[in-house]
């Protein structure tokens, strides 16, 4: 990634935009050079950001969720990220869109 990717963001975009040789010029600036962990991270997060709702996660899961995503990408190739590993930490009634109703008499099922 590039050193100054915030600030480098807008031109890209508008590059990648055009399409044909600009955007693939975009792509080959992008996955040429090594990047470090924690560019990686940050552009997935970036990308969440941007694809999902704002209110994906908000407050203290949105921390969980970048260390979570930082963690998975200093991974080795055979290391495991099991489901019980990634909802750890998170507050799961603080997220809205996860939340649901029960009828009173069929909380014994919840």
């Amino acid at each position: 990634m590039p050193e100054d990717w915030k600030n480098k963001k807008k031109t890209m975009l508008e590059e990648a935009a055009k399409g044909g040789i600009p955007r693939g010029n975009v792509f080959k600036e992008l996955y040429e050079g090594e990047s470090s962990y924690r560019q990686v991270a940050d552009f997935l997060t970036e990308f969440v950001a941007q694809v999902f709702p704002a209110n994906f996660v908000t407050g203290k899961n949105k921390k969980v969720f970048n260390k979570k995503v930082y963690s998975f990408v200093r991974f080795n190739r055979f290391e495991m990220f099991t489901k019980i590993t990634l909802l750890d930490r998170f507050d799961i009634n603080a997220i809205d869109w996860l939340k649901y109703s029960v009828k009173r008499e069929n909380l014994r099922y919840a």
